[in-house]
């Protein structure tokens, strides 16, 4: 197996979210073992021809020296990554085996924590713990120029979401705010709001971790910790909240949240790590229930065809379930060295593989489905 080494490198301290120090997905050296625990056997979506990958499954692709971020462009494969203060861009599904660097943005003075493409893949969007939001304008080819610089927020920028018709972008920070911003230019603040996140309040740690958009750009949804809300758009004020009857009392703070990309469905990952899977239009309904292997479930990340969710947490285990069965397993459980916490993951356009970076700054690409 092959580690390739991009051209930009950089050391990471690591985001601490309260006490576990977590944030989505993982991979580490080696190849990952695979085990299918299935009841059913879910027919596999038809979809275009899949092309060649020049890897095996699980195998690294890309390892960096400070990356605790990824996003998966929305169109085509192109990947944005966190490295310490800078963002690269590659294409890690070139016929190449070692990826190159293809962009690299360098405006942050603090560590990258969050990244969002536009919905037409031509503007990335990041923010850090230097408190600051860019917008990036994606060129043809060359050093890109960061377009849109927002400042405002007092704390750590975690979260970050794109309206459909990408003309605002939502950011959530550490602050215990989320800020509405016009795309458009500079410092364009539409709305600011103090997040309601009850006891997180109460102690402090009204971090927003997670933003997510629906499809048609009349909800948000809002993670501030023990707090999962949906937000009207036109107001930004509460609509309706998650709570989730089958889950242990205990298991009372969100980490991951997100509208599936046809906004039918809610997904939720829990600090004992439930995944929990609501109805948008009838959210007064008990949610899918499904227990994962993590102790705390950080990586909540839907199949561009809203069929699959993607899960992680601590111990580096990460698995994928298909809410169209009727069984509550994994399709698929992966797993590897459970001294790595899983930071971030994304899943590709293509519909059949995902990127997933674990706390060694090793990044994993992986055939899914």
């Amino acid at each position: 197996m092959n580690n390739t080494h991009l051209l930009f490198q950089s050391t990471l301290s690591r985001r601490t979210v309260l006490a576990t120090g977590l944030v989505t997905m993982a991979g580490l050296a080696g190849c990952a073992t695979s085990s299918g625990s299935k009841a059913t056997t879910p027919t596999r979506p038809t979809a275009t021809p899949t092309p060649t990958i020049p890897y095996k499954q699980g195998e690294i692709v890309i390892k960096t020296g400070g990356s605790n971020v990824l996003a998966f462009a929305p169109q085509g494969t192109l990947l944005a990554m966190g490295e310490g203060t800078n963002i690269g861009v590659v294409d890690p599904l070139s016929t190449s085996t070692t990826p190159s660097s293809y962009l690299s943005y360098d405006k942050h003075t603090q560590d990258v924590r969050a990244l969002a493409w536009s919905p037409d893949a031509q503007r990335l969007a990041s923010g850090g713990d230097d408190n600051l939001v860019c917008i990036w304008t994606l060129p043809a080819k060359g050093k890109p120029q960061s377009s849109i610089t927002c400042t405002g927020h007092q704390n750590t920028v975690y979260s970050l979401a794109w309206s459909p018709d990408g003309t605002r972008l939502a950011s959530g920070s550490q602050d215990g705010t989320v800020k509405i911003w016009d795309t458009s230019r500079d410092n364009a603040l539409i709305t600011s709001v103090t997040v309601q996140g009850g006891a997180a309040i109460l102690y402090g740690l009204a971090q927003v971790l997670s933003l997510s958009w629906s499809s048609d750009g009349k909800l948000l949804l809002v993670n501030a910790e023990s707090d999962a809300a949906i937000w009207n758009t036109s107001t930004f004020t509460t609509v309706g909240s998650l709570t989730p009857d089958r889950s242990p009392a205990s298991d009372d703070e969100v980490f991951g949240l997100a509208f599936s990309p046809d906004s039918k469905y809610i997904a939720s990952g829990w600090n004992l790590g439930s995944l929990l899977v609501w109805q948008t239009q009838a959210l007064q309904k008990a949610p899918l229930y499904y227990k994962t292997s993590a102790e705390s479930l950080i990586a909540v990340a839907w199949s561009p065809n809203s069929r699959y969710i993607i899960t992680g947490g601590n111990g580096a285990i990460v698995e994928i379930w298909d809410i169209q069965s009727q069984s509550t397993a994994p399709i698929h459980t992966y797993t590897w060295d459970t001294s790595a916490d899983i930071q971030s993951a994304s899943w590709a356009s293509n519909g059949w593989c995902v990127a997933s970076v674990d706390s060694n700054s090793k990044v994993v690409i992986w055939r899914a489905v």
